[in-house]
């Protein structure tokens, strides 16, 4: 059965099987057995929203209308009989009227654009049963969290590779919206050209499903059509590669063919840490559609503003998630105290920690250069939260700093303390501004009680992992030394 292209994607699926372009998305699929009349979406409207109600619904996740549950009906009743009752036999999250508007807000709130979108649902639900089936046995109908560790034995190559973040509503966006964030710069692209193409299918045919069924029952709860967020470290990642690589856009298109069939789900797509004045990005600007655009947040490396005080932006929950990801790929573990290298293409280390109000914490920065000199700066913010609102601000505690490190194994560049008058999460950031390698010893901390100016952050100091140079001969060791007797460093904070 031909099927037109969404308008969203219009535009793009061909700019991409030209090899010009990239695109990933993370919708899902979804399994459940409620009734999916248009009674029950009504009543699930009125008595399950638990938003607060001084927080303002985004337009992109409105409650269906009176006028579009109607053409949900329409749209139903405009399928064959045999279509009908096929879409009947699906998931719960599949055929419910949620779906049907989904359907219809993806392809421009008409019927006769969105039901052969739909029809081709229904046909991909066919040629694919058998996966489907099994997709659906290994999830829970009432689950609200995206868990891939429940393919992880299906799809452990792939999942090894990818090193994604997901991450809950309550820790994901600033409006609550679940989040799925890839470091792009931390995997190698030709390690997944050996994957057959059916694998990549059927892995990310289970992550839609997943997502499906999670997004549907977060709707329920919550009184508003709820979509994920899909954030894209690009730190270290080769656009230029990307474009040149007849197999990573054969792959891309692959998922883009499977998205097609899971409307609306996307929120917004996040691209950060990009370097900056990169032609790849102007290229994407250029391309891809208006509808999608719109979606899109883009971040140069350091612009934490752009990434997070908008209320579609990731939350200060969220970065603290992603810096201990990050750091645990980057360093090896978590719990333990180490150096990290800051190169060209990686030359961002960052730490976080969460604070209350009132309670000091104290940040420690040596660095160490093989080269005659080298260059760096060194940040410190507070992203604050506030009950009263769902956009954090963010505190300048330390402005940024321009440093220079004499050749040398360890040196102090900079330390501080501070006492927030809010609660959050604290954001260290050490860039390497110059091409030489760096050794990057950074750390931030809570003040224990009853210590005083610096001295928590000289306590890690003394404690810390092996210098540069005796780490350089350690033949291929990650070595790290645990501090975990000091109860307040081992802390999951």
């Amino acid at each position: 059965m031909s099927c037109v292209v969404p308008k969203c994607w219009q535009g793009v699926e061909s700019f991409v099987l030209r090899g010009k372009v990239k695109w990933r998305t993370s919708p899902s699929g979804n399994n459940k057995t409620r009734k999916s009349s248009l009674d029950s979406l009504s009543d699930s409207s009125g008595d399950e929203a638990a938003l607060d109600a001084s927080m303002p619904i985004d337009p992109l996740y409105t409650w269906p209308s009176t006028e579009e549950l109607r053409r949900a009906k329409q749209l139903r009743e405009a399928l064959s009989v045999e279509e009908q009752l096929e879409l009947s036999n699906c998931p719960e999250d599949i055929q419910h009227d949620l779906m049907m508007c989904r359907f219809l807000r993806g392809h421009g709130h008409e019927v006769s654009t969105a039901l052969p979108h739909l029809q081709a649902h229904l046909e991909y639900r066919r040629k694919h049963h058998t996966i489907l089936k099994l997709i659906r046995a290994d999830l829970d109908p009432n689950m609200t969290e995206f868990d891939e560790a429940i393919f992880y034995e299906r799809f452990k190559y792939i999942q090894d590779h990818m090193k994604m973040l997901q991450l809950p509503a309550k820790s994901g966006s600033n409006d609550g919206m679940s989040a799925s964030i890839l470091p792009i710069g931390e995997f190698h692209l030709q390690d997944l050209a050996s994957v057959p193409e059916e694998e990549i299918v059927e892995w990310f045919m289970s992550l839609c499903e997943m997502r499906s069924l999670c997004l549907h029952n977060q709707s329920l709860k919550e009184g508003r059509l709820a979509k994920v967020v899909e954030a894209r470290d690009c730190m270290g990642f080769s656009w230029s590669s990307f474009f040149g690589s007849p197999t990573s856009l054969r792959q891309v298109k692959i998922i883009i063919t499977v998205a097609k069939h899971y409307p609306e789900f996307l929120g917004s797509l996040q691209l950060y840490n990009l370097a900056p004045g990169l032609q790849s990005i102007a290229l994407l600007r250029r391309v891809l559609p208006k509808d999608l655009l719109s979606k899109m947040i883009m971040a140069d490396q350091s612009d934490w503003p752009t990434i997070i005080c908008p209320s579609r932006g990731l939350s200060p929950s969220a970065i603290h998630r992603w810096s201990k990801h990050i750091e645990k790929l980057r360093c090896g573990g978590s719990g333990s105290l180490h150096w990290q290298q800051a190169t060209k293409s990686h030359p961002q280390v960052v730490r976080t920690v969460r604070v209350s109000r009132g309670q000091a914490f104290s940040w420690v920065v040596h660095a160490g250069c093989a080269s005659r000199s080298a260059s760096l700066s060194v940040c410190v913010k507070l992203l604050a939260e506030s009950k009263r609102s769902q956009v954090p601000k963010i505190i300048e505690v330390e402005p940024l700093r321009h440093l220079t490190v004499k050749q040398t194994d360890d040196e102090r560049v900079h330390s501080g303390t501070y006492t927030p008058k809010k609660d959050g999460v604290v954001l260290l950031e050490v860039v390497s501004t110059s091409s030489k390698t760096l050794e990057i010893f950074a750390e931030v901390l809570p003040v224990p009680s009853g210590w005083k100016g610096e001295s928590a952050a000289e306590e890690v100091v003394a404690h810390r992992a092996p210098t540069p140079v005796a780490r350089h001969h350690q033949s291929n060791s990650k070595e790290t030394y645990d501090v975990a007797q000091y109860s307040y460093f081992s802390q999951d904070y």
